[in-house]
């Protein structure tokens, strides 16, 4: 097989497809899903043409920032401005009935 012909054959729309729903799965760093998507990885490079020793890891420093430390955050941040906002309205309640009569703020009549 020529290599115009392999390589047709590689960017083929139901070889594309293929990788596609082969890697269509989570796959965040430090994860389960990043280390079987590296030897998927790796068994695509072999079946591609590469020799083994062609195929080499590489280690990267990564960052959880993102993934887990800035959500931490934000619900924290949003739990803090629902507090605040519950503590606000209650002040306000307590503060309304303390300038009427405490008792008509749970009277029903008129």
């Amino acid at each position: 097989m020529s290599d115009i012909s392999n390589a047709k054959a590689l960017f083929d729309k139901d070889h594309i497809y293929d990788y596609i729903t082969t890697f269509d799965f989570p796959r965040l760093a430090g994860t389960e899903g990043e280390k079987r998507a590296v030897e998927l990885s790796k068994e695509a490079f072999k079946n591609i043409g590469f020799e083994k020793n062609q195929i080499i890891n590489q280690p990267f420093k990564f960052s959880n920032f993102y993934s887990e430390i800035l959500i931490k955050i934000l619900i924290l941040i949003n739990l803090i401005f629902v507090i605040i906002v519950f503590l606000i309205k209650y002040i306000y309640f307590l503060n309304y009935c303390y300038n009427c009569n405490f008792y008509s703020c749970f009277s029903f009549n008129d």
